[in-house]
């Protein structure tokens, strides 16, 4: 701010060792798997808060002194100055949260997990190594070359059921034809879902049922269609894979909702055309 000109009279007073020492604290408790109310490790969250809160205080000085200098407050000044709000107002809900832990609520369904990207969410993947992942969940379809005809990048956490005809309807927009067969894993299976497909025109739906099946889905199941249909739909497997190897789907380099739709549409797009030339 002071570079850019703005609020040169407010002092301003450097955490970054004194935050850095309470971390390292923090990090030799955390790896005596105490447990989360222990009293060391309580202590040293409250000794982050305060440091958080004078970081605040200070910050609001340094805008409210911003503010008072009209003169100064254009391009790269006026840039950095609606960044250092954003940067207040983010902060100041990491402190709420963490006052809200402190006090024994466990449970905040909108809470901030990245200052960094505010709109990524706990992702959970139900896994034994990984069982919740911080970050956004990736929407996409693909053909039979193996193009991906279709992506979104959803907000929040919803079901995979949920998302299905989204995927579908961008499918369709694109190719302006009728689906014959739909593949997708189990997490996206309902009777809504299988019965609108059916009724939209698509022959063969191929949605693992989910939990115990009865004698007539088992037999349905069976058919050679749907085992094609199933071994098709593994090979998504791969290209998720892929797409995280070799297209930087596995950490976005943009930050904010933005910034995360433009890097994952470049990333398609390279896909795209690496799987066109190889078909070519």
């Amino acid at each position: 701010m002071k570079k850019a000109g703005l609020a040169r009279g407010v002092p301003f007073v450097n955490h970054t060792r004194k935050m850095k020492r309470v971390l390292s604290g923090i990090s030799r408790v955390v790896r005596e798997r105490v447990s989360a109310s222990s009293p060391r490790l309580v202590k040293a969250k409250e000794e982050l808060l305060e440091l958080a809160r004078a970081v605040v205080a200070r910050g609001k000085q340094v805008a409210a002194e911003a503010e008072k200098e009209e003169e100064r407050r254009q391009g790269a000044a006026l840039r950095t100055l609606s960044q250092l709000k954003g940067w207040l107002e983010l902060t100041e809900k990491v402190i709420s949260q963490t006052e809200a832990v402190l006090r024994g609520e466990r449970h905040l369904p909108e809470r901030l997990v990245s200052i960094f990207d505010p709109g990524a969410r706990p992702i959970i993947r139900g896994k034994a190594r990984t069982p919740v992942e911080f970050g956004r969940k990736v929407l996409f379809g693909e053909a039979e070359r193996g193009i991906i005809t279709t992506y979104q990048v959803v907000e929040g956490n919803p079901a995979d059921n949920r998302l299905l005809p989204i995927a579908i309807n961008g499918h369709r927009r694109l190719l302006r034809r009728r689906l014959r067969a739909v593949a997708a894993d189990r997490g996206f299976h309902s009777q809504e879902n299988e019965a609108w497909l059916k009724k939209g025109g698509v022959s063969q739906v191929c949605l693992p049922h989910r939990g115990k099946a009865d004698k007539e889905r088992r037999e349905h199941e069976r058919q050679p269609w749907f085992r094609r249909l199933l071994r098709f739909r593994a090979g998504a497997e791969g290209r998720v894979s892929v797409l995280h190897r070799k297209f930087g789907l596995d950490r976005s380099l943009m930050r904010g909702s933005p910034g995360t739709e433009i890097w994952i549409g470049l990333g398609m797009l390279a896909h795209n055309l690496w799987q066109a030339a190889r078909r070519a």
